[in-house]
């Protein structure tokens, strides 16, 4: 909201990805030569909560994968694309 107030427009200044799987392998790949990529807000954590269940997550260990071009080494429900199925657990 605050990009756009500012006159950013979605799509041209700015990408919204709400997977945080599929945010970390965007930036990466978007990034070039002097880019920094950040990774916030979920470092501390070990987990991911989906509908009522937790899922293994590590920041870390999936921005290295990313780098690589490695599968993600936590396996998600949004990685089959269909949210209605954690949506609803």
């Amino acid at each position: 909201e605050g990009m756009v107030n500012k006159g950013a427009q979605e799509g041209i200044d700015f990408s919204r990805v709400p997977d945080r799987n599929h945010a970390i392998r965007q930036a990466c790949h978007l990034a070039e030569t002097g880019d920094l990529v950040i990774v916030c807000g979920k470092g501390h954590e070990q987990s991911m909560c989906f509908g009522k269940i937790e899922h293994p997550w590590d920041d870390v260990k999936a921005l290295r994968a990313a780098l690589r071009h490695e599968p993600s080494p936590f396996p998600l429900p949004t990685d089959n694309d269909d949210s209605e199925v954690w949506l609803n657990d």
